[in-house]
């Protein structure tokens, strides 16, 4: 198992709780991003909840995939695409 892989067990699951933790606000930006009006401040406000939970289980499983891939979806949604 790719988590496992990443560090002690008992690391891996924290980080994994904290990825789908990360979820919720990160696909309510998503569903912002698509609808009208459209408003960034608000798109933003929900990616970096998302961001705070990512950031911690980065911490402690760096190397995950996972979380990559979810900080760079929360990157892209606030307009930078270039650091994602």
């Amino acid at each position: 198992m790719e988590l496992v892989a990443l560090g002690t067990p008992a690391k891996a699951a924290e980080a994994a709780r904290d990825f789908e933790e990360s979820r919720p606000p990160l696909d309510r930006a998503e569903v912002l991003y698509y609808r009208e009006p459209f408003d960034l401040s608000e798109v933003v406000r929900h990616a970096e909840t998302a961001m705070r939970s990512i950031a911690t289980g980065l911490s402690k499983a760096p190397r995950s995939g996972l979380g990559h891939y979810l900080l760079g979806r929360a990157w892209d949604l606030q307009g930078e695409p270039e650091r994602a």
